[in-house]
């Protein structure tokens, strides 16, 4: 199930077993909460505890240190945000600055096809998708956020389409479909490591 209250700018998707939750504060989207699958609906304080900082709008000097700790759901290089980026690109005169900020979401039931990829499926009555266009309008990059769930299953399906709205050349140093802010804790990594080829079985 794919639902959204706009009071709080909250995005969740439940699962059979997990909750994956995103936001949009401050007029970036949020990666707020992944794991076992929430009971309460009152999740909306998760928002507010994102951030220590101001939000650039309302302290410009700081967008730095405020890109540094917030927790991007789709981070992307150059504003200030030193960890791991999911999209970095650079133009004729060198590495562009992306500000990548909400812009608009629709939900519906099926899922999309991933054309000329490998891709899951299900039924469109139990399949449902969620998609989120986050833009940088100074460089015109336009990029979709897919989500996808199905019954009976806790995977989410994702994947992410960038697309260049402006009149300058751009070119992708990196795009991956995911980058996850994981908070400090006990806890166990279990890694699948592999290549083409030798893919973990």
């Amino acid at each position: 199930m794919i639902t959204f209250d706009a009071d709080s700018g909250l995005f969740r998707i439940d699962t059979e077993r997990t909750s994956y939750i995103c936001a949009v504060a401050g007029g970036y989207l949020a990666h707020v909460y992944y794991g076992r699958r929430l009971q309460s609906t009152g999740v909306d304080y998760l928002v507010h505890s994102l951030v220590t900082r101001k939000y650039p709008e309302d302290c410009p000097g700081e967008k730095g240190s405020f890109a540094d700790e917030f927790p991007f759901e789709y981070p992307a290089a150059g504003l200030g945000d030193n960890r791991q980026c999911a999209l970095a690109a650079h133009d004729d005169t060198g590495a562009i600055a992306i500000e990548l900020k909400y812009d608009s979401h629709r939900i519906y039931n099926g899922k999309p096809v991933l054309e000329g990829l490998p891709a899951s499926f299900g039924k469109p009555e139990e399949t449902h998708t969620l998609e989120i266009v986050i833009a940088d309008s100074k460089h015109g990059i336009t990029v979709v956020l897919t989500y996808s769930v199905f019954g009976g299953s806790d995977a989410i399906a994702k994947s992410v389409t960038v697309t260049n709205t402006g009149s300058a050349k751009l070119f992708i140093d990196s795009c991956l479909s995911s980058s996850i802010t994981v908070a400090d804790g006990d806890r166990d990594v279990l890694r699948l490591p592999g290549s083409w080829s030798r893919e973990r079985q």
